[in-house]
């Protein structure tokens, strides 16, 4: 390693240690362990098969390290029910979905209003803050914590516990709720819950029909003081609801700018009128006065006023900015509800 970085094996352990904390043997035992508890979390292989994946020669040797730093044996810790910790509202919320209140959570204000909890089992902030945070996170003693890819906060915590990491934009809210149930064992319980929704959604595609017919386009705008964002369904906002479960299109103009690809389009608050739809919603209004300024513009404009959906009226503003953040099992059922509701009016 010292080669690769073109120093000397001094320096690099110096520096190493300098940087992370750990030595470097230390740092790379945490890395094996904490690689074996998540691939623990979903099978038992053979421990000298578990041992070769994560680059130790023998299953005895994995054995005597993983009950070092964990505290208990490969087996035991396949066994246990895990306590798990959630870094961001969405998997506090899979959680709380499959009847499982984690250790700490970060919970919104529209889960707070779902499950009321001790503030002892909450991490301080709307999005987690590891460093204020640290303390408490240790504390908790988690058997494994969950979060989205790409976050910083790993280093800190690979001698806490083993970070499970879910990549946001590669995977639905159906696929998270899937793997987190995989993890604290409650398939079934995500089956069913699935399954409700489904037949939820059904329902509502069968009063769609009777009212509407066929869906044509819809649009999502998340309005904030300065620009408007244009929500696509891997960012949610009740557009995955909208898109994937109701039938409603993507109109063209944003189809042409990709928005499929990058999962959403940031705009001047001006250019709203210039992406029609059949029906257009807008989940968050400006706060300030400077964004509000500019969106009674654009809607006393005239360019605005000739919009179909405007004309229809079939312009929504739910203004609900704490639920539609949700992409998560129950934001998405209550946004479904929202949706509904204005739909049918």
């Amino acid at each position: 390693m010292a080669k690769k970085a073109q120093v000397s094996p001094e320096h690099f352990s110096r520096t190493f240690h300098k940087h992370t904390g750990y030595t470097y043997s230390e740092y790379l035992t945490w890395l094996r362990i904490r690689e074996s508890q998540k691939r623990l979390l979903f099978t038992m292989p053979k421990l000298d098969e578990l041992a070769e994946e994560v680059g130790y020669n023998e299953g005895t040797y994995l054995s005597r390290k993983f009950k070092e730093k964990v505290g208990v044996s490969p087996t035991v810790y396949y066994q246990k029910s895990k306590r798990v910790l959630a870094l961001n509202t969405n998997h506090t919320a899979c959680l709380l979905a499959l009847g499982i209140t984690p250790v700490l959570g970060v919970y919104s204000p529209f889960l707070e209003g779902i499950k009321p909890v001790p503030n002892t089992h909450k991490l301080k902030g709307y999005e987690y803050d590891i460093a204020s945070n640290y303390q408490a996170i240790t504390e908790a003693c988690p058997d494994i914590i969950i979060n989205y890819s790409g976050g910083d906060e790993k280093p800190l915590l690979l001698s806490v516990a083993p970070i499970f990491e879910l990549p946001c934009r590669e995977l639905s809210w159906r696929e998270q709720f899937g793997l987190i149930a995989h993890i604290v064992d409650r398939q079934e319980v995500c089956k069913s819950w699935l399954q409700q929704y489904d037949e939820q959604i059904a329902q509502c595609n069968d009063i769609l029909d009777q009212q509407h017919g066929a869906r044509g386009t819809a649009i999502v705008w998340e309005i904030g003081s300065h620009q408007a964002y244009c929500l696509n369904s891997s960012h949610g906002r009740g557009s995955h609801i909208l898109y994937e479960d109701l039938g409603f299109s993507r109109p063209a103009a944003i189809v042409t700018r990709n928005i499929e690809q990058t999962g959403y389009l940031t705009v001047d608050i001006e250019d709203i009128a210039y992406f029609p739809a059949d029906y257009i919603f807008v989940t968050a209004l400006p706060t300030k006065d400077f964004g509000k300024e500019h969106l009674l513009r654009v809607l006393h404009s005239e360019k605005w006023q000739s919009l179909t959906a405007v004309q229809k009226k079939q312009v929504y503003f739910l203004n609900q900015y704490e639920l539609f953040y949700g992409y998560d099992p129950l934001s998405t059922a209550m946004q479904l509800q929202k949706l509904m509701e204005v739909l049918t009016s």
